[in-house]
């Protein structure tokens, strides 16, 4: 369906307004075919059912690259971004799960901080665990809203929501690939006041982080590839 959509709205024959309604049709194909796939990985990793493709690498490195990859988007909004992820954190993960953890919590920062604001970006070693917190200047978050805003399609502003972009999954997934990694998110958050969300997995022991080739890069998806909800 959705490969005869695009022919269609290629076609040059067919009437201007059809071919607009179409586009608007295959927009919410791609929309509603993204929301599956995305519900299927969920599904997957819940149940424990989902490969990873573990390794040991620099989470550290892993955010800063993909944080500079997003740069463009935070220039766009002409925001502040602040990076505090100088020291190594090494920990054993799926290097393309945890960049969509990156990307998911980045890109929510920068959707609800207003033009001007700041986001900061940072990543630490913290007793046993692998800490990144995502610290913003936005809209913020109501208390009631913060019991609810990992389950599945929730959105605390639906009209602003659907007017981003956001399918209403990405902090499910975050929820759900930290949970495969045996760590977790949580969020402090005020309505006018920013919030700060904090993912956690656990850390690399001393022993298998020596074992770590220092001089190696953590295996990454490329960006493209990774789905921003």
């Amino acid at each position: 369906m959705r490969g005869e959509l695009e022919t269609a709205v290629q076609n040059s024959k067919i009437d201007p307004e059809a071919r607009e309604a179409l586009g608007t049709v295959l927009e919410e194909t791609v929309r509603l075919s993204k929301i599956v796939d995305q519900l299927l990985a969920m599904s997957r990793l819940d149940a424990g059912e989902a490969f990873l493709e573990l390794s040991h690498f620099d989470f550290s490195e892993l955010v800063r690259t993909t944080v500079e990859h997003m740069r463009l988007l935070v220039d766009e909004k002409k925001l502040v971004l602040k990076v505090e992820a100088a020291e190594p954190v090494h920990v054993e993960g799926d290097p393309s799960r945890l960049q969509q953890v990156v990307v998911n919590l980045l890109d929510n920062a920068i959707k609800y901080t207003p033009e001007g604001g700041e986001v900061r970006v940072s990543v630490r070693a913290e007793a046993e665990k692998a800490v990144l917190t995502i610290t913003d200047t936005g809209i913020g978050i109501s208390e009631e809203a913060q019991t609810q805003i990992f389950e599945r399609f929730y959105r605390t502003d639906k009209a602003r929501s659907r007017q981003l972009g956001g399918t209403g999954l990405g902090l499910s997934i975050v929820k759900s690939i930290g949970a495969a990694h045996g760590g977790q998110v949580t969020v402090e958050s005020a309505e006018g006041r920013g919030s700060i969300f904090r993912f956690e997995i656990p850390l690399l022991s001393n022993e298998a982080a020596a074992r770590t080739e220092p001089a190696s890069d953590p295996p990454r998806t490329p960006l493209r590839d990774v789905q921003i909800s």
